[in-house]
């Protein structure tokens, strides 16, 4: 009985989390090792949720103590997210992502979309 109810609290919470369009944005700057710079860009809409993914520096050397996965919003507004720290948007928008550092470095977030963003 145990086994099919977790199975079954399982099974609803993949299918929840299925339910909702994901996507990972990507930014490389300042001459990252995994290819040439750039800079992410995605419409959001209300209730679309980020999540700093990874964040990253190519410098062995470098004791950089803040790595984060900074959001720009068509406003000039910005929000810095280290890794595994998400947000939520509260208005419709273009947004992009820029990597916090100075160093050649990498950074993700992953987008969910409560609804296709209003254009």
């Amino acid at each position: 009985m145990k086994a099919s109810l977790l199975f079954l609290i399982s099974a609803f919470l993949l299918l929840g989390a299925s339910s909702l369009p994901r996507e990972t944005v990507e930014s490389r700057q300042s001459g990252h090792r995994d290819g040439p710079d750039v800079i992410g860009h995605f419409s959001v809409s209300k209730g679309t949720r980020f999540r700093c993914s990874r964040a990253e520096i190519y410098d062995e050397n470098n004791e950089e103590p803040f790595l984060a996965c900074v959001i720009r919003f068509d406003d000039d507004s910005s929000f810095r997210l280290t890794v595994g720290q998400s947000m939520q948007s509260s208005e419709n928008g273009e947004a992009e992502l820029q990597c916090a550092g100075t160093k050649p470095r990498l950074c993700q977030v992953m987008v969910r979309r409560e609804s296709k963003p209003s254009r």
